[in-house]
């Protein structure tokens, strides 16, 4: 794929899971970060629903990311926004390390479960 067909194909899935999880009342943006250490991540502003999603410029870029690798963060930083009411009334409570660590640690279960890995004869593959 291309640059272009991968950041169509990341802001396609993004709207797409953003249907499948129910975020219709978010207004969802997509933006690419250059700087970005991390692959993606989420922000948002409950007040407005408005959330922005922003991919890493430079993963994006990479001959190796691939359509499961622009599925699977498209759809981790959707259930970031699903999270994201939790994660603002944990914050209050604990520091916001701490929440981040149990917001990834429940996302990436949720996942585990949507990209349900299966072994088979020939090695791992995933059921999407």
């Amino acid at each position: 794929m291309t640059y272009k067909q991968k950041v169509r194909y990341f802001i396609k899935k993004v709207k797409y899971y953003q249907k499948k999880l129910g975020l219709l009342n978010w207004e969802i943006h997509v933006f690419k970060d250059k700087d970005q250490k991390s692959i993606g991540y989420c922000s948002w502003n409950k007040d407005n629903r408005v959330a922005s999603i922003y991919f890493s410029d430079k993963w994006i870029k990479r001959k190796q990311t691939s359509k499961i690798d622009l599925k699977r963060t498209s759809f981790h930083e959707c259930c970031e926004l699903l999270l994201s009411e939790i994660n603002d009334k944990l914050n209050e409570f604990m520091p916001e390390n701490q929440v981040e660590i149990l917001i990834h640690k429940q996302i990436r279960t949720i996942e585990n479960l949507y990209f349900k890995k299966v072994n088979n004869n020939q090695g791992v593959k995933y059921n999407y």
